[in-house]
């Protein structure tokens, strides 16, 4: 799956309906959360905790997975950015993440 990354989202991950009712997310305990997006909207998310698998980075992370109706992408957030040293190569355009030292 690809992933947008967002600086501007201070939150772990969120991911669309369907594949938070895929990953049976929504059989968990539910918290809700009020965001504030870019554009000034303003949205209530409902979320769990869940762990994040990168197998190719051999990583594991906890963190708070959302989502609300109408978001169409996987947004990854500072809360998981702050474990990767992210390099983005304008003239490759490419995107790659690598563990903190």
């Amino acid at each position: 799956m690809v992933a947008t990354i967002d600086s501007g989202y201070e939150g772990f991950l969120t991911i669309p309906t369907s594949v938070f009712e895929q990953l049976r997310l929504d059989e968990l305990q539910q918290s809700s959360r009020t965001l504030v997006l870019a554009n000034g909207e303003i949205l209530t998310s409902k979320g769990t905790y869940a762990t994040l698998r990168l197998p190719h980075l051999s990583v594991k992370l906890d963190g708070f997975v959302e989502t609300y109706r109408g978001l169409d992408e996987i947004i990854l957030g500072v809360q998981a950015l702050s474990h990767f040293n992210a390099i983005l190569d304008y003239c490759s355009r490419r995107v790659s993440l690598r563990t903190c030292p």
